[in-house]
């Protein structure tokens, strides 16, 4: 799945595909039948006689009509009639209504009477995670896998493993006063074989709304500088104030900036080290569509 095959189901289902016109939605129905294994194709836009796709599939030609409909427009008796002309008309053995809300009961009867395949919301949905998200919801996959594609390199690994909200911790600048706090759970990985100095900095966050937050404290317990040895992990724990972070899902993306440096360069005077390219600065990020 190339990437903007990608964005385009990140933005389209959420939205049951109301962001497309309702020829680039047929457009887009008639690869997920391609990617299927049946023969597809989209008719004309103007002067279809009542079929948006034609299928090829086992001898069998299926005339489908394609309704965009905004939730709450159900498709009618008028959508299926003109699915049974098209299927006359192309020489069709069977028919299929595919829309992105659900069809009256009248619909219904007349598709269980004249053997009119119905695809629904749902069974639309079903199929396109079948398809392309490995049967998972879309927000599951994409979560997976990009967390899989933004935070792996061939040294490190970084993971969520939790976000806590409304937890009590320390004010950094009064310890005797606490505060409520979200606070993000991390978990850095050492992938090589070899030990070597890691620096981080706090993690920051973007919100849903695009803002960037930054992290006030690490929390107690939190690695923050130091060696890491081969094929082990370290805790990353950042505190974020809950009046900027209020809930887990307002996270879109986690940020960690880190310096990373061989150990054996430690025992040199670090003031004097000069970095080769690639080893300060680093940066990870993880998108978080919906994660929690």
């Amino acid at each position: 799945m190339d990437s903007n095959f990608q964005d385009l189901l990140k933005q389209s289902v959420p939205n049951r595909f109301m962001n497309l016109s309702p020829f680039q939605f047929e457009e887009f129905l008639c690869q997920l039948f391609k990617d299927s294994g049946y023969e597809a194709e989209v008719t004309k836009k103007t002067g279809d006689f009542g079929a948006d796709l034609l299928l090829r599939k086992d001898g069998k030609k299926i005339a489908v009509q394609v309704k965009r409909y905004d939730q709450g427009n159900l498709v009618g008796v008028k959508d299926l009639n003109q699915v049974l002309g098209a299927m006359k008309y192309y020489s069709c053995e069977t028919s299929m209504v595919i829309t992105t809300t659900e069809f009256t009961t009248p619909a219904k009867e007349l598709a269980r009477t004249t053997n009119v395949e119905l695809w629904g919301w749902e069974k639309l949905y079903e199929n396109i995670k079948k398809v392309y998200f490995n049967g998972s919801d879309i927000y599951e996959y994409f979560q997976k896998t990009e967390a899989q594609k933004g935070v792996n390199d061939n040294k490190i690994e970084l993971e969520v493993e939790k976000v806590l909200e409304k937890q009590e911790v320390y004010n950094t600048t009064d310890r005797e006063e606490r505060i409520t706090a979200t606070v993000i759970h991390l978990k850095i990985k050492n992938c090589t074989d070899n030990k070597f100095f890691l620096k981080i900095d706090k993690p920051l966050v973007i919100d849903v709304l695009g803002n960037q937050i930054n992290s006030f404290s690490f929390l107690t317990g939190s690695f923050n500088c130091g060696e890491v040895y081969p094929y082990t992990s370290i805790p990353v724990i950042a505190c974020f104030y809950e009046w900027q972070i209020p809930k887990a899902n307002l996270i879109k993306k986690i940020i960690l900036i880190y310096d990373l440096i061989p150990v054996e360069e430690i025992m040199k005077n670090i003031e004097e080290y000069e970095p080769k390219d690639g080893e300060f600065h680093h940066e990870k990020i993880i998108d978080m569509p919906y994660m929690w």
